[in-house]
């Protein structure tokens, strides 16, 4: 049958009765959900969701709602299973349950940016905060059911660890696709990206993620990632001050580690001592590389602090100056986030009364 006469005979079975109707036509939507050709199972999927909304527009929204519902449930208990698996480094299994899920992701195509409306999808939100200060536009943006960056990433890894880098590189580039900025994604891209030869893609990437960095680990590996470019080109003092100041944002930091070991079999022990605080500075700045966290990041972060503080909201101004504080030590930012957190406890204890 073609899609009018399906569309025509699933219209045959309404009864006028409103919850008969609706339970009718939601067994419908199952059943052709899982229509074969895309294409035609799209047009039939409308076609009931018009016909559920002239029988009535408020059960309609009220389902969408549930349904919704249940299938980011569903999508949450994919990706916790594939976390799982990641985690037990069964590469295999990762790919086993993710890549049925991309496959039809990518096969329905549903989410379409155009002049007007966007689709993206946030870890956190300072993402959100630092995507729209950093990609100034007027379009409207919506968010994915499906947690697309965190699939197409564990996706990407455990191709990585089956030896095929080029699948892993396309699926982190995809994964950026819908986080555009995802410090951590950029840099395993990075890092991806150099072990096939293109060390200038490598320093790129890395210096797009320093530009997005929000939480000391992820700008220690930036730094470390720097160290990585210039140990490579034999410029050791410049790779020093790299892992040096990634040691200072994360003492135990396993990336400046492995930097550190490979320095010590290249690098004669007395020429190896650790420089001055202001000798990094020093440094890095005479390469081109900056010697803090990116202002706009920090800009951001203390501008979201102060206004939610304002609006007397201590959770939200807490979360931001956490960020700040995490970057840049300041103490007078430690004593503006411990009034948040005090605020947060007084109103709690004001609750629980």
């Amino acid at each position: 049958m073609s899609v009018e006469e399906i569309l025509k005979e699933i219209e045959g079975g309404l009864t006028g009765e409103i919850k008969k109707d609706m339970d009718y036509l939601q067994v419908c939507l199952k059943r052709y959900n899982k229509h074969e050709d895309i294409e035609e199972r799209k047009a039939i999927v409308r076609g009931i969701q018009g016909m559920m909304f002239k029988v009535s527009p408020q059960e309609t929204e009220k389902f969408a709602r549930m349904n919704m519902s249940a299938m980011q449930q569903a999508y949450k208990e994919i990706l916790d299973k594939a976390l799982a698996y990641s985690r037990a480094r069964d590469a295999e299994k990762v790919i086993e349950t993710l890549e049925p899920v991309i496959k039809k992701i990518e096969a329905e195509d549903v989410y379409k940016d155009d002049d007007e409306t966007e689709y993206v999808v946030f870890a956190q939100p300072m993402e959100k905060a630092v995507y729209s200060y950093k990609f100034k536009n007027d379009k409207k943006t919506y968010t994915p059911i499906e947690p697309l960056p965190d699939f197409y990433y564990l996706y990407g890894v455990a191709k990585k660890v089956q030896g095929d880098n080029d699948g892993a590189i396309d699926a982190l580039q995809k994964a950026i696709r819908w986080d555009p900025v995802a410090c951590g994604i950029y840099l395993e891209l990075a890092d991806y990206i150099r072990e096939s030869g293109d060390t200038e893609k490598f320093m790129e990437l890395t210096e797009k993620a320093y530009e997005y960095a929000y939480l000391p680990g992820d700008l220690a590996r930036c730094y470390s990632a720097f160290g990585r470019f210039y140990f490579e080109r034999g410029r050791m003092e410049t790779a020093i001050a790299c892992m040096q100041m990634s040691f200072m944002l994360v003492k135990e930091n396993p990336f400046a580690k492995i930097l550190f070991n490979e320095l010590q079999k290249n690098v004669e022990a007395d020429k190896l001592k650790p420089l001055k605080v202001e000798e990094v500075a020093e440094t890095l700045r005479r390469n081109n590389l900056p010697d803090q966290p990116d202002k706009d990041i920090v800009g951001i972060a203390y501008t979201y602090a102060s206004k939610y503080a304002e609006a007397g909201n201590p959770n939200a101004s807490a979360y931001y100056y956490q960020i700040v504080y995490g970057l840049t030590r300041d103490d007078k930012i430690k004593a503006l986030l411990d009034e948040q957190e005090k605020a947060i406890e007084e109103k709690k204890a004001a609750q629980s009364k």
